[in-house]
């Protein structure tokens, strides 16, 4: 009898770093940003747009976007997030079977064998091994949803028209679909907030080419999820806005984060 495969995991990359390296620090910590933050009963949930720092600057934002999981239900999660450290072209699917934070492990959806197959996807664990931009979500959505599985997905240079319409494949209204991104980098806090105001401003209208030219690092992830609130007809709702400034007090070089949700107005 052969011996059973073994499960390849990602191990966590920036726990301690970006977050609390123990589980129960890190359960705690999570909670308690959720526990300031009200439901905002705005329809049925499709789609987050979350910030993706150190927690000491993002978490409350985060928690903005994460806390409207409360009550809702899915079975996958596609988290889109952009590459900080490996320069490529395409979409990266690691080639791992689950991803782990002190919280335990999410599996990986299945899926991703079949959408490796099509262009511009591919396999890699590269741009996954040191990348945060997904990881620092783990815990937050461990903390609402509990067991789901997990689409992660890392930017390189993409035509986001193309990744969004192969994505439109797979999105369900089970499926969650989360764009991880900040915004404005290392301006005034004055500078920062004007550059911020004018980008959510075109998300909530929807307006790709404007979003494609903003000061944001997740703008290909989120470029990809306005096409697909286009064609859905999803809403975009600002769930919260700050910037570091507001968080860890340094106001002359800032970063801005926004939590925005999506929701579907035929529900």
């Amino acid at each position: 009898m052969s011996a059973a495969k073994s499960l390849r995991v990602r191990s966590p990359a920036v726990a301690g770093i970006f977050y609390p390296g123990g589980a129960t620090a890190l359960a705690a910590n999570v909670d308690s940003m959720l526990s300031q933050v009200a439901s905002k009963p705005l329809g049925r949930l499709r789609a987050l747009i979350c910030p993706h720092a150190g927690y000491r600057y993002s978490g409350p934002t985060a928690a903005e976007a994460f806390a409207q999981l409360r009550g809702e239900s899915f079975d996958q999660v596609l988290l889109m997030g952009p590459s900080h450290r490996v320069a490529f072209r395409g979409v990266a699917l690691p080639e791992v079977d689950a991803f782990e934070t002190p919280l335990g492990q999410m599996p990986l959806a299945g899926q991703l064998d079949t959408l490796a197959r099509s262009k511009p996807f591919m396999r890699a664990d590269a741009p996954h091994e040191e990348e945060h931009a997904i990881e620092v979500e783990l815990p937050f959505l461990q903390r609402t949803l509990g067991k789901v599985s997990l689409s992660p997905l890392i930017f390189g240079e993409v035509d986001e028209q193309a990744v969004a319409q192969e994505l439109s494949k797979w999105v369900s209204p089970t499926t969650l679909i989360i764009a991880s991104s900040d915004l404005s980098h290392f301006h005034t806090y004055d500078e920062a907030v004007t550059l911020d105001r004018s980008t959510i401003d075109a998300i909530l209208r929807l307006d790709i080419e404007a979003v494609r030219e903003a000061e944001a690092c997740g703008r290909s992830p989120v470029a990809t999820l306005l096409h697909l609130a286009t064609w859905n007809q999803w809403e975009a709702r600002l769930l919260g806005y700050q910037n570091s400034g507001d968080t860890a007090g340094d106001k002359d070089r800032v970063v801005g984060y926004a939590a925005i949700g999506f929701y579907d107005k035929s529900s």
